[in-house]
């Protein structure tokens, strides 16, 4: 798959695009399950020079459960129970990053500040978080969505908007739906992981999970954190910015991408790579 012309045959001559030599100096991760554990993990793989990484904002209020450890990149079983704020914290600092910490619900009240960076990438899994994106002011939005079920966990679509875009057109309010009853041996398996001490509701989820009702897999959030972060650095080497991108990880050369055509890309700021 082609980073740059995401829509066209990876082989073709033009595809390949220009060598990096900008990077983002200031981005905000919402959300640091999967998808923003994700974006870290590739942000950190980025050569940013020495004494000019990014300053990232990280924002989420959950801590590390073992329902986690399946889709995480950077969580490990003897990070369970620390928020998951800190552990990407101390993750991009030991790699040179400077980041701020926000421990509190991204909702409709969730405003950024002009010295706050203007860019971010949303690792949400629901549409009510996703909807308050539009009324926070960032001038571009990076949002990834992944499928959950067993035949669609592969799926991956990725859509930027500029700062006010139409959240409820984009996100509908709809009920999420609830999931179905489950055999009585998984009910007994949650059970038992409550007797030995866990939390029901992550209890719960991970079986869900096992039993097939949700599926997950960590390398399914790098390849989309790729795509998410080449949405905010291609543009600054000339190339196009798209509104969708939408793939299979079965397929990927029928990965499908609408070019934003009747956008101006936002003005934010940058460093040059390493060397």
């Amino acid at each position: 798959m082609s980073l740059w012309r995401p829509e066209a045959n990876w082989q073709d001559e033009d595809t390949q695009g220009p060598p990096l030599r900008y990077l983002p100096d200031a981005l905000w991760i919402a959300g640091l399950g999967h998808l923003g554990q994700a974006y870290a993990w590739v942000l950190g793989l980025l050569e940013y020079p020495e004494g000019l990484h990014a300053s990232v904002v990280l924002q989420d209020v959950d801590t590390v459960s073992e329902a986690n450890l399946s889709t995480s990149l950077m969580a490990q079983r003897s990070d369970e129970g620390t928020l998951k704020t800190r552990l990407v914290a101390r993750k991009l600092e030991s790699q040179g990053f400077r980041t701020s910490i926000l421990e509190r619900l991204f909702d409709s009240k969730t405003k950024r500040q002009p010295v706050e960076p203007a860019l971010v990438l949303s690792g949400f899994d629901n549409h009510r978080a996703r909807r308050a994106l539009a009324s926070a002011e960032f001038e571009l939005i990076v949002d990834a969505g992944l499928g959950s079920a067993y035949d669609r966990y592969l799926n991956i679509l990725v859509r930027s908007f500029l700062r006010g875009f139409d959240a409820r057109t984009i996100y509908p309010d709809i009920e999420e739906a609830m999931p179905g009853p489950i055999a009585p041996g998984y009910e007994a398996e949650i059970a038992r992981r409550v007797g030995a001490g866990a939390n029901e509701a992550e209890a719960r989820c991970g079986v869900i999970k096992l039993a097939g009702k949700a599926v997950g897999a960590s390398f399914v959030g790098a390849v989309t954190a790729t795509i998410v972060l080449a949405e905010a650095i291609r543009p600054l080497h000339g190339g196009c910015a798209y509104d969708v991108v939408g793939t299979d990880l079965r397929f990927l050369a029928g990965t499908a991408a609408s070019k934003a055509e009747s956008r101006q890309f936002p003005r934010l700021g940058y460093v040059p790579v390493r060397g």
